[in-house]
């Protein structure tokens, strides 16, 4: 079955819907459950035939795209037919009650989310981050870290670096949150540190390419070389 999973955005959330039941989202809604303020925070196939089996799913091991809370009052579960018909059931205080709901005025992930929540602003730091291509580290004149000011589910992340006498700036989307190590410190990290030292001759590294457990790695080398640094932390505004 394909099953779609929306959460109430809380920048939105003027009428303070979320984890209350049915009859306050109808309120706020002037009778009706109020989707602009709703975002879709999971979109798959589970193997479910009703919203209760998709609500022990979503309480127990998130699936794999899940980006929101556990499943919990105020949530709207969809199921989308292989005849094309579509049902939105509202989870209430007891039950899933069928509801109208406009998922064309949901926010979906990532594709319509307004970048202009910044998070952090630095000037002429060295930056690590990770992406699938491994660890990557930027020397920028300006480094620009921001996110959707709507998501609450860690999407729609960004990172702008200006390098020193570029015209244009790196851009890097990221669908999670991410850790971003800073320093001001501009000397090079020396990739042998992500190799066990034993057998660096023969390449193999200490942890994969895209495990973020190598960003310990350069923190523990900053350390070690008395560079102050700090990692970047999401901050609700």
């Amino acid at each position: 079955m394909k099953v779609l999973v929306y959460q109430v955005v809380p920048e939105l959330d003027q009428k303070e819907i979320l984890f209350r039941d049915l009859a306050c989202a109808i309120k706020a809604g002037d009778g009706r459950v109020p989707s602009e303020i709703y975002e879709c925070i999971y979109s798959g196939e589970l193997p479910a035939t009703d919203p209760e089996q998709v609500f022990v799913t979503c309480n127990g091991e998130h699936p794999e795209g899940y980006r929101g809370h556990s499943l919990s009052v105020s949530d709207v579960v969809e199921f989308q037919y292989e005849t094309g018909e579509r049902k939105f059931f509202f989870c209430d205080s007891w039950g899933f009650p069928v509801v109208a709901f406009d998922a064309n005025k949901a926010m979906r992930q990532i594709s319509n989310h307004d970048y202009q929540y910044v998070q952090e602003y630095r000037r002429m730091v060295t930056v690590y981050f990770m992406t699938a291509d491994g660890l990557q580290n930027r020397f920028c004149e300006s480094l620009l870290f921001s996110r959707c000011r709507y998501s609450r589910s860690r999407l729609g992340c960004r990172l702008e670096c200006q390098s020193y006498g570029g015209t244009e700036p790196q851009i890097y989307v990221f669908e999670e949150f991410p850790r971003v190590i800073v320093t001001e410190s501009v000397t090079v990290f020396p990739e042998k540190h992500l190799y066990e030292l034993e057998n660096m001759e023969n390449g193999l590294l200490r942890f994969p390419l895209d495990d973020s457990r190598n960003l310990d790695i350069v923190c523990e080398w900053l350390k070690d070389s008395n560079y102050k640094y700090e990692e970047l932390t999401v901050q609700n505004k």
